[in-house]
């Protein structure tokens, strides 16, 4: 089988790579903070190489299925002849969020329910949450994680990490104010691409980002409930390096207070754990081995590979 997709989520689109299939990836979009693929993200894929937009447009180009990530992605594909999918990965919330946008939330979900209906495409969520924002009727594929994957926890570093992008464009989605808050004068290393806070840098490959993982003590992860889940890819790779988590409290959040990390909306309360973690590195260990446990039964890549088999299966069968 071969797949079109486009380069707008690195660390989603490596997940491919457990499947049996060719894969060309679109790189050189605009608005990405690096236009080719970014391997300090990810390797790129067994079987795949990287083409332009123009190149994927070719007449006589062919493809079983195209895997879309964003409106976008939709519309640069418009004009190629194939079967169609289309992955939510954020909520409308959170999009509108970003980019102030005064549109009403009815009209652009009827817009977009409209559009896909039309167009026959089959649609599939990464959450419940991002599903629901959507006004969406979409099948839920979660990321998976393969525990075997990451390297040993040793939380010898006591302080915290963080893995996030353009920190200072997502405040409400973060909740910058609150992560200040609860984690101000703590020792906390932010992974990522932010150009406005200069103490951050991105990994320079996916190996040195399983390092930072399993070296550092606790994982940090706050979001608006509204706008985003309660984890998110770098939190499954946490938990499945044996990190313990210290998060807000988010009806998605996989982690229970006290048992994989601590969850509080309190700033003072999460502080507290912040300081208790950085002191006690015997419970860290201790509630970071109960994060990869539920990481493991939460979050399994066979559980992604199949559903992602049925659903190219799907739209091929539709499509004929």
């Amino acid at each position: 089988m071969k797949i079109l997709t486009y380069n707008c989520h690195e660390a989603w689109i490596y997940q491919l790579n457990r499947l049996d299939i060719e894969l060309d990836i679109v790189v050189g979009l605009p608005g990405r903070p690096v236009p080719d693929w970014d391997s300090r993200i990810r390797p790129q894929p067994k079987n795949s190489r990287l083409i332009s937009l123009s190149q994927s447009q070719e007449v006589g180009r062919k493809y079983d299925v195209i895997i879309c990530h964003n409106i976008t992605n939709l519309l640069q594909s418009k004009m190629i002849k194939a079967p169609k999918i289309l992955i939510l990965h954020g909520t409308l919330e959170g999009r509108f969020a970003i980019d102030k946008t005064q549109l009403s939330k009815l009209d652009f979900q009827n817009q977009i329910k409209n559009y896909v209906s039309l167009m026959n495409i089959h649609v599939m969520s990464v959450s419940e949450l991002k599903a629901k924002s959507w006004g969406l009727d979409c099948e839920i594929i979660k990321f998976g994680v393969n525990v075997e994957n990451y390297f040993q926890y040793q939380g010898l570093e006591s302080n915290g990490l963080r893995i996030v992008n353009n920190f200072s464009k997502r405040k409400d989605i973060v909740l910058w104010d609150f992560y200040q808050k609860s984690f101000g004068g703590m020792n906390i290393k932010i992974v990522g691409i932010n150009p406005d806070l200069k103490q951050a840098e991105p990994s320079k490959s996916w190996d040195h980002l399983k390092k930072l993982l399993v070296n550092h003590r606790y994982y940090v992860h706050t979001a608006d409930p509204i706008l985003e889940d309660g984890y998110n890819m770098s939190v499954v790779e946490a938990m499945a390096s044996g990190m313990p988590i210290l998060a807000n409290i988010n009806p998605s959040s996989p982690i229970e207070s006290g048992v994989e990390g601590f969850a509080s909306d309190d700033p003072n309360e999460l502080k507290r754990a912040a300081i208790k973690l950085t002191e006690n590195h015997a419970l860290a260990k201790r509630l970071g081995a109960k994060a990869k446990e539920k990481v493991n039964f939460l979050f399994p890549l066979e559980v992604f590979e199949n559903k992602m088999i049925s659903g190219l299966e799907y739209v091929t069968k539709q499509f004929k």
